[in-house]
């Protein structure tokens, strides 16, 4: 039911006002539209960005050869719009989905340097990066990685019922000094990042050569896996499907952040009847990836 007397969706300034120190805002307003027509975004002048605030972001997506349709991932920004050579694509809402891609036909895209620009209404990816795709994301892990394939660098690390026929990519071995090697491939380490986890931002637990001690680092703690930065390994957003996502988030004690240590595998405490243990998940054949908005100019928003 979308209608009824009973509704109430206010919209603009409501209840007590505006205040600036305490003194509030008093008069008339005046409201304005944001210059979205493909001409006037066009036109916008960009510098770089003096703070993360709204603002508008504009990149370059290089295209070798004849074009073919394409998808853009916002993973790590959190809502707004993007345009293609000042063809809008549509919105984009991580935290929302279930849609994390948008489409990019063909026929918007042409031969060497395409401009790319977004209005991020909240917060950027912190690194101004997104990244161009093959296929599109629908959801949150499930079908987005093959746990059966050999796991290589850049990696996936997920949620995954436990499976003997699995065991190169569930087991690992505690090493001193912080490492968790992959045990049938011990040059590879869970790491963090550099993915993002595509519904909150957060980085994403990543397979990754163990050289670098700043990704590769972790203590065990009362069944915390805690990285570097002080945040723990945590199953996104208390998952229990297969293909559930795994990042690094605040240290809080739950039980998708518990995980006991047994046999080369890392089984989660979240009560569920087949509880998940962290599973290496090499992305399925077709799905690119690739860096896109890197160092983006910016036109701020006051």
């Amino acid at each position: 039911i979308n209608y009824g007397h009973g509704m109430t969706d206010p919209k603009g300034i409501v209840g007590a006002g505006v205040f600036v120190n305490d003194q509030a805002l008093t008069g008339g307003w005046n409201v304005s539209t944001l210059p979205l027509d493909p001409g006037q975004v066009a036109a916008l002048p960009w510098g770089p960005l003096s703070a993360t605030t709204p603002a508008f972001y504009k990149g370059s997506l290089t295209v070798t050869g004849a074009p073919e349709d394409t998808y853009i991932a916002m993973a790590g920004w959190t809502k707004g719009y993007v345009w293609v050579n000042g063809f809008l694509l549509g919105r984009y809402w991580e935290t929302r989905g279930p849609q994390h891609t948008l489409y990019v036909p063909k026929w918007v895209l042409q031969s060497g340097a395409n401009t790319v620009i977004a209005l991020e209404l909240e917060d950027p990816e912190s690194k101004f990066v997104a990244q161009s795709l093959d296929a599109p994301i629908f959801r949150t892990g499930g079908d987005s990685c093959d746990p059966s394939a050999t796991v290589s660098p850049g990696a996936d690390v997920v949620g995954y019922t436990l499976d003997s026929s699995l065991a190169s990519s569930q087991q690992w071995s505690w090493i001193s000094g912080g490492k968790i090697k992959l045990a049938s491939n011990t040059s590879l380490c869970m790491a963090v990042g550099p993915r993002t986890d595509p519904s909150t931002g957060q980085p994403a637990i990543q397979v990754a050569l163990c050289s670098d001690p700043s990704t590769t680092t972790f203590t065990f703690h009362d069944g915390e896996i805690v990285a570097k930065s002080g945040d723990c390994i945590d199953i996104t957003s208390h998952g229990t499907a297969d293909g559930s996502t795994v990042e690094t988030y605040a240290c809080n004690g739950g039980d998708n952040q518990v995980f006991t240590f047994q046999n080369g595998v890392f089984t989660s405490s979240e009560a569920t009847s087949k509880p998940l243990v962290l599973t290496g998940c090499f992305r399925r054949p077709g799905v690119r990836e690739e860096s896109l908005l890197a160092q983006m100019d910016s036109h701020e928003m006051h």
